[in-house]
């Protein structure tokens, strides 16, 4: 093999286990926040946000194509920061 063709098969091993790393710690995290959305006290804001995410995630229609997961690992983590924001605003995090 040529050298150029190692080192795009590397280069491309190295994405597939960095997008690997990356959606199994979205995971963890989505379902940490999970119970957060389950509280009585998230308002309807933040679980139509949290669903919506997930929707977007699983779902075939992207804006990118599948392969390119950086739209829906964007959205996702966008996701998590305004739910964990929604919750330290009204004292869930706490709980």
């Amino acid at each position: 093999m040529r050298t150029s063709m190692v080192l795009l098969l590397v280069a491309l091993a190295i994405t597939l286990i960095t997008l690997l790393v990356v959606s199994i710690v979205l995971f963890v995290k989505l379902v940490r926040v999970g119970s957060l959305i389950r509280s009585d006290l998230m308002p309807v804001k933040g679980k139509v946000a949290f669903w919506t995410g997930v929707v977007y995630a699983l779902s075939p229609l992207d804006l990118l194509p599948d392969p390119i997961y950086l739209d829906d690992i964007g959205l996702l983590v966008g996701v998590l920061v305004y739910v964990r924001h929604l919750a330290n605003q009204y004292g869930i995090a706490d709980r």
